[in-house]
């Protein structure tokens, strides 16, 4: 049998509860995808985490509460800071544990992957901002990301992109797109069921970059995601690249400029993580963090 990666998995902290915790699709998603998921203790004993990061062969940096601004606000004098008061719930634990991961896991050439918050804590670390709160900050006409490839933009047949180019007509069905028109308007990013629940529905498409990474990970260059964040990448960190946005011009996806194996996404993959295309995010991970071991029995 095959060895399966070990892939760290720092979880949602609730400061009411006092507990933490992880939605199942995560490491269903994960083991199904031929990875051993470890979920980590949130602590202030560093010497936890110098036995426990030791473990791992990649990193997925996960949804929950809002980055603490403090880690971002250097970045974003440029702009002013007005609107700390938009900031939901924050948990200056669980960022200085995803930092100190973060640290060990470049130290270390681990693919790290983020999802909803995880992008955000991505793009943070690297020395890039967020917007506190969408609706009340962001304007699709003076704050969109509009690249050549996204939104607005006339669709580019599979022939003039050539034969290598991914097929969005192999989507399953639900995934596919049926318009690339922008919207002038913010979209409801934060999706919710009327008890404050979330199904994960697929609730806006989303462009992504020809020949990125993630566009090669998903095989399309456009498919529905589902929604549920009320924040976002605002600058992008200097090595990172926006490399999917969805018709209001809010940044979907970055990728390391120099790391193929360092992204992360906006939505939600783990909602549909057991099925094409959101389980090749997965995958791709775990393979990335398999790949040591086909060329060494050791580590």
């Amino acid at each position: 049998m095959s060895r399966r990666p070990i892939i760290l998995i720092p979880p949602t902290q609730r400061n009411r509860e006092e507990d933490i915790r992880l939605a199942l699709n995560y490491t269903d998603s994960l083991v199904k995808a031929g990875a051993t998921p470890l979920i980590l203790p949130l602590t202030e004993d560093v010497a936890v985490y110098e036995q426990l990061f030791a473990l791992g062969d990649g990193v997925l940096l996960t949804g929950g509460n809002d980055v603490d601004p403090v880690r971002y606000d250097d970045a974003l004098r440029a702009h002013g800071t007005d609107g700390k008061e938009l900031v939901a719930e924050i948990t200056p634990l669980r960022d200085s544990v995803e930092y100190a991961l973060l640290d060990y896991a470049l130290a270390h050439d681990l693919p790290v992957f983020g999802i909803c918050r995880g992008v955000q804590v991505l793009n943070c670390y690297f020395g890039g901002t967020l917007w506190y709160d969408l609706p009340a900050q962001f304007d699709p006409a003076t704050c969109g990301f509009w690249p050549s490839w996204g939104f607005g933009a006339e669709k580019v047949s599979t022939d003039e992109a050539g034969a290598d180019a991914p097929s969005d007509a192999a989507l399953p069905e639900a995934f596919r797109v049926s318009s690339l028109t922008a919207e002038s308007a913010v979209l409801a990013h934060h999706k919710e069921l009327p008890n404050g629940d979330h199904d994960g529905t697929l609730a806006h498409p989303a462009a992504l970059e020809p020949g990125s990474r993630i566009a090669e990970i998903l095989g399309c260059e456009h498919l529905m995601v589902n929604s549920l964040h009320h924040q976002s990448v605002r600058d992008v960190a200097p090595c990172l690249r926006a490399v999917a946005v969805a018709p209001d011009g809010v940044i979907e996806a970055v990728e390391h400029r120099e790391l193929p194996n360092v992204l992360g996404v906006q939505w939600h993959p783990e909602y549909y993580g057991l099925e094409e295309p959101m389980n090749r995010y997965f995958s791709a991970l775990v393979d990335a963090a398999r790949a040591p071991y086909s060329t060494s029995p050791a580590k």
